[in-house]
């Protein structure tokens, strides 16, 4: 468990954040040791929602760079199914939207891609827009037949993944949140505040308010019990996301986006709760935080 004050002088508070980004790129290297002593082409990169896991494929190719190892990042999150599809298949099955499971991703078009890189070096990638919830443009990749590429995604461990990219070699890393954060008296699992994470990244990113992020949440983690943390053993390393900062940085933007979650809605007084839990927590402004910190998928700055 990680401790950390409610309140830190400007001072201080900037030599808390470098500490906490020089730990994490301390793991990072960890990964990158494990990759090169692997020695495999491909590397799937996976973890729950708000794990961190963008901003540490893009590390894994920049400290790769230092090795004289060039590698290029696949986003899974661009395999999608546009959104009317999902729309469709959820109703059909009578549940709810689901873009967590491997059923959301297009199978047969990753497929393709990964084929054409193994065969060709080269291949189309769609690109799927989170505000227009669609797919609509391709965008071209290519690369050296010995350049190491990076499937980076929710579902890069599941085994419909696996599945296409192993017999081509593989390495798999699972990023995610692993000790809990005291702040003052308040108890933060990794759980919560990735909950927090994601509430400010859907708002800054996603074009999606609180109230929808609450009403996601629970699927989300029922779908990460079931079909992301039970491959997480299974990996060959793991990296800890944890950013002791985690509630300093959050806390101004949960101020922000929580009060608008409307009295009449079934979260409102969950949104109550967190910000009762945040009161005390002073922030830290995100202008400390380096520019190739994990925190620019969640926040804007």
């Amino acid at each position: 468990m990680l401790f950390t004050k409610n309140n830190y002088t400007k001072q201080e508070a900037r030599a808390f954040v470098a500490e906490c980004e020089r730990v994490f790129d301390t793991k990072i290297d960890i990964a990158v040791s494990v990759i090169l002593e692997k020695n495999t082409r491909f590397i799937c990169l996976s973890g729950p929602s708000c794990a961190g896991k963008t901003t540490t494929a893009k590390k894994i190719v920049e400290k790769l760079a230092e090795h004289n190892v060039k590698a290029h990042l696949v986003s899974l999150d661009d395999f999608f199914h546009d959104m009317d599809y999902l729309v469709k298949m959820a109703k059909d099955k009578g549940g709810a939207l689901d873009m967590d499971s491997a059923d959301a991703i297009d199978l047969t078009a990753f497929a393709v891609c990964l084929d054409e890189i193994v065969i060709k070096s080269q291949t189309k990638i769609p690109v799927f827009d989170f505000h227009t919830h669609a797919r609509s443009v391709f965008t071209d990749f290519s690369c050296g037949e010995n350049d190491l590429i990076i499937f980076e995604g929710i579902q890069a461990v599941y085994p419909e993944i696996t599945s296409l990219v192993a017999p081509y070699g593989m390495t798999s890393i699972f990023v995610c949140p692993d000790q809990a954060i005291t702040v003052g008296e308040q108890v933060f699992e990794p759980n919560i505040f990735r909950f927090y994470r994601r509430i400010v990244r859907d708002a800054q990113y996603r074009s999606a308010n609180a109230q929808r992020t609450l009403e996601v949440w629970r699927g989300v983690r029922s779908n990460e019990d079931a079909h992301i943390f039970p491959y997480r053993d299974r990996c060959d390393v793991a990296v800890d996301s944890t950013m002791q900062y985690d509630l300093h940085l959050l806390t101004p933007y949960l101020r922000q986006l929580l009060p608008q979650v409307e009295e009449s809605s079934r979260y409102y007084l969950r949104a109550l709760d967190i910000l009762n839990r945040i009161s005390a927590i002073e922030p830290i402004p995100a202008q400390y935080l380096p520019d190739d910190s994990m925190y620019r998928e969640f926040i804007k700055f």
